[in-house]
């Protein structure tokens, strides 16, 4: 029984920091976007700010991901990180008002 509540205990840990994660991610993508198109600036477009933001957001991802797999995580909360990332992009993609 108490490996039942370790393997469910570490899916749920995975969920929740897979959504902390996309929350951060997608808050950093978007203040990308908002900084290229001027609105958070009062700038025009910047190809620097969109490599750098690209860049930042690549090594935010692949950090996280060698973190997961140093600190030993299997498959399954892998796949767990995933799905709560997943649930933080539908539902950003819902908060945020599409513009045109």
């Amino acid at each position: 029984m108490t490996d039942i509540w370790n393997f469910a205990s570490g899916l749920a840990t995975a969920l929740v920091a897979g959504a902390a994660f996309g929350a951060l991610y997608f808050a950093l993508l978007w203040h990308t976007t908002k900084s290229v198109t001027g609105v958070a600036t009062g700038g025009g477009p910047g190809a620097l700010r969109l490599f750098l933001g690209f860049v930042l957001r690549l090594a935010f991802a692949g950090g996280a991901l060698v973190l997961a797999i140093r600190a030993g995580a299997d498959a399954a909360q892998l796949l767990a990180a995933v799905l709560g990332f997943t649930f933080v992009r539908q539902g950003w993609i819902r908060y945020i008002p599409r513009q045109g």
